[in-house]
């Protein structure tokens, strides 16, 4: 993978997000059910790539996080990110249950700024 920033995380202990089909369905032979996404990966290693990019005015370097994942079930879908995935319905679901908490909607003003392209709402909190 290739980034734009000197440092990460990554160079602090954090680890890759990982999510198997296989775990999630509860088919762990250590017992584990229906585990969804969770940190993982060995040898995480987030180091400059001498790769540059040029942009005119100045030389920007690429960098490249490396990890190393044993893949613990033959046939299994396995998806790694940068952090947990949190989709709209995420959010809105979040919203509803802070609008619904009388304490809390005292404190945080919600109302609709503008839409996306695709017709979404694109919500401000006002927290005070």
């Amino acid at each position: 993978m290739n980034f734009t920033k000197p440092d990460s995380l990554f160079n602090f202990g954090m680890k890759v997000s990982i999510y198997s089909d296989k775990m999630a369905q509860g088919t762990n032979e250590d017992g584990s059910n229906g585990r969804g996404w969770y940190r993982g990966g060995e040898r995480i290693s987030y180091y400059g790539n001498g790769i540059k990019k040029d942009c005119g005015y100045s030389c920007f370097c690429y960098y490249t996080l490396s990890f190393s994942y044993k893949f613990q079930h033959d046939d299994d879908t396995v998806y790694f990110a940068y952090c947990f995935p949190y989709t709209y319905s995420d959010l809105m679901s979040d919203l509803s249950e802070i609008e619904m908490d009388p304490a809390r909607r005292e404190i945080c003003q919600r109302k609709s700024l503008c839409k996306t392209l695709s017709g979404q709402d694109v919500d401000l909190l006002t927290i005070t």
